[in-house]
C-alpha cells in the first residue's frame, strides 16, 4: 500500500529513485501506450497538468510508481511538489490527464486513493490535547483501530514516553513522527 508524504512516495521499500523538477513541474515525453495499464504500476501519473488562478503549477507530468519502490520528488519551493502528491491523494483533480490507483482511475473510478496514509504540508494536532488523545480522535472517525494499536504506533515511533505529553509541548521532530504515526497508525 502506498504512503504519501511531502515529498515522497512510498511503496514499501527504501528510496530509489528521484523525479527531479525545475521552477515547474513538467514532462516533454511520455512513454505510455494507449490505455495499458502495467501490472507492477501501483500510481501511473500521464500526462497530468494543474493551474490555479491562470498559473500552472504542473505541467505534462507522467510517470509510474512501481509496487515495492519509493520515489523521491524534489524541486524549488513552489515548483508543483506538494500540488502533484495532492492530485495522486485525491485532495485535488488535474486539469489534464489522468492518475491511475491500482489499475483504478482517480475521480471515474474512486474518489481518492483507498488505503493510503498521507501527510503533505504537515498538518496540526490539537495543541493542547496530548499525542494519545489526539491519536485517539482521529482514529474515532474510522473506527478500525482502538487504545492497544494507537499505543503500539507510538511505541513504534518512539513517542510513548510523551503520549500523555500536550502536543504544543512537542519540538518539531516529535511532532513530525506523529504525523507519520498518524499516517500509518490504521496500516494503509
Amino acid at each position: 500500500k502506498p504512503f504519501i508524504r511531502a515529498g515522497a512516495l512510498c511503496a514499501d521499500s527504501a528510496l530509489s529513485s528521484s523525479l527531479h523538477t525545475q521552477r515547474s513541474l513538467h514532462s516533454e515525453t511520455t512513454s505510455y501506450k494507449g490505455d495499458v495499464v502495467e501490472m507492477d504500476a501501483l500510481i501511473q501519473v500521464k500526462n497530468v497538468s494543474k493551474s490555479y488562478k491562470k498559473q500552472t503549477v504542473v505541467k505534462n507530468v507522467s510517470f509510474d510508481i512501481e509496487k515495492g519502490k519509493s520515489y523521491g520528488i524534489k524541486g524549488y519551493n513552489g515548483s508543483g511538489k506538494s500540488v502533484l502528491l495532492k492530485l495522486i491523494a485525491g485532495y485535488a483533480f488535474p486539469d489534464s490527464g489522468e492518475i491511475v490507483i491500482d489499475g483504478k482511475i482517480l475521480k471515474k473510478d474512486i474518489d481518492f486513493i483507498q488505503n493510503a496514509g498521507v501527510v503533505i504540508n504537515a498538518p496540526e494536532f490539537i495543541g493542547g490535547m496530548s499525542a494519545f488523545k489526539n491519536l485517539k480522535y482521529l482514529a474515532e472517525i474510522k473506527r478500525q483501530i482502538g487504545d492497544k494499536e494507537i499505543l503500539e504506533i507510538l511505541e513504534k515511533f518512539q513517542l510513548s514516553a510523551a503520549k500523555n505529553k500536550r502536543v504544543s509541548a512537542f519540538s518539531q521532530g516529535m511532532k513530525q513522527r506523529l504525523r507519520l504515526a498518524q499516517a500509518l497508525m490504521e496500516s494503509p
